[in-house]
């Protein structure tokens, strides 16, 4: 039965096919089955749901602990990253997101600091994309807005997921993509899931604290809609649904670049699908027309240990003002065992567009397969913004377990050589 509401997020991600109350009850009912096995406390719960007695008494206690631990330890220590390049340290305060309340999901986290220093994190859940702030990006964000919310109920809901922020420095102006996604009921056409890469726009100084209440930037109305940029139309991207995910936008210095996931894959531990090919497409501009490469730009490989099952998402580490690149990969891998498994993996690129695997293709970050671990089982989407002239901050939502498991975001280090982001 779980199988009729399998999409890109299927019922083990968003359920974006169900109806809210009905997801709400079931992602609620799964929330509170899997804290307890993977050991995560109810936060992101109104403060008064705790006194009002809507949480069973053991979640009360650790949202109540995590919330007292949380006021004493505002800027914990990062550990520096291994020379290498080829691990990362954690955040000493992960996860530092978890669920909304009667949530179980919170995904794909995307980053944008403003001109006065004020952190923004965009990530996505069963309600929509959601808009979070932060004095320093570390553990004390404060959720602010869902905006772009879920709409269109006729089978099935309008959602969108898989948020990535560009900044257009030429215009100041922030730019929101995402994954547009809907349920399709076409008469002699196409019946299921389906979906875009569309955006939203807003000035980047609403997001500094002193613009965030001007009352052109008060509200998701207020976000204006970009052309969609790119839609299925190729074998490839068509491969079980026509769902187009996970954009990433960068300028090599003479053009954007776009990479975006398509193809579906299933994992049968967890029950749902996930991306399988990583997508590559250029424009003059922002508004396009955007130019896809016919072929895509990374696809499993059998000979790949680690990525012998999908390519989930890519993004660049150092995007915009030119080469030297370094990018990281999810990739999607399946054990002899049949359990299968997401992390990332480090490229290297002179030209932004031939990649070669570093570390010997051994992942940079991967699940710890560790019960009661919050990454236990899958390093899910993410962004990077630069930490110091050889780090790199990587933010990114990992799960807990399989079927069920609790989806939360984090951050962790890598070094990546003395580069820094071109802003």
């Amino acid at each position: 039965m779980l199988g009729l509401f399998s999409s890109s997020r299927s019922c083990g991600r968003f359920f974006p096919l169900v109806p809210s109350l009905c997801a709400q009850l079931v992602c609620w009912y799964m929330a509170l089955s899997a804290r307890p096995l993977a050991g995560l406390p109810l936060t992101g719960v109104p403060a008064d749901a705790l006194g009002r007695g809507l949480l069973p008494r053991a979640a009360t206690a650790r949202a109540t602990a995590l919330r007292e631990g949380a006021r004493s330890a505002r800027a914990p220590q990062w550990a520096r990253a291994p020379a290498d390049g080829c691990a990362t340290v954690d955040h000493p305060a992960n996860p530092l997101i978890l669920p909304h309340f009667g949530e179980w999901i919170i995904a794909d986290p995307t980053i944008f600091i403003a001109a006065d220093g004020r952190w923004s994190l965009f990530a996505s859940s069963t309600g929509g994309t959601h808009w979070y702030v932060s004095d320093d990006g570390g553990n004390a964000w404060r959720y602010v807005d869902t905006v772009i919310r879920v709409r269109g109920w006729a089978f099935g809901p309008e959602q969108a997921v898989r948020p990535y922020a560009y900044h257009d420095k030429a215009t100041d102006t922030l730019h929101l993509y995402y994954e547009k996604f809907k349920f399709r009921l076409e008469p002699f056409g196409h019946v299921g899931p389906s979906s875009v890469i569309a955006s939203k726009r807003l000035p980047a100084r609403c997001f500094t604290a002193a613009g965030a209440t001007e009352a052109e930037c008060i509200g998701p109305e207020r976000w204006s809609d970009g052309p969609v940029a790119v839609s299925a139309s190729l074998p490839w991207e068509t491969e079980k649904a026509p769902l187009m995910m996970n954009p990433f936008v960068f300028h090599d210095g003479s053009q954007y670049v776009l990479y975006y996931t398509a193809g579906q894959v299933w994992l049968p531990d967890t029950k749902n699908d996930e991306p399988k090919y990583v997508g590559r497409a250029t424009a003059p501009s922002l508004d396009g027309p955007w130019t896809k490469m016919a072929e895509p730009a990374f696809a499993p490989n059998p000979a790949d240990p680690w990525a012998n099952f999908s390519v989930c998402s890519f993004k660049v580490v150092d995007g915009d003002g030119g080469g030297p690149y370094v990018g990281l990969s999810q990739a999607g891998y399946i054990l002899p065992n049949g359990t299968t498994g997401i992390a990332l993996q480090r490229w290297e690129s002179d030209d932004g567009v031939r990649w070669r695997l570093g570390c010997g293709g051994a992942p940079v970050l991967a699940p710890t397969l560790r019960t009661n671990d919050w990454k236990a089982a899958y390093i899910f989407g993410f962004d990077t913004v630069r930490a110091s002239d050889d780090e790199v901050t990587i933010y990114y939502n990992a799960r807990s377990g399989y079927f069920p498991g609790v989806e939360t975001v984090g951050a962790s280090r890598l070094r990546v050589g003395r580069r820094g982001r071109a802003e």
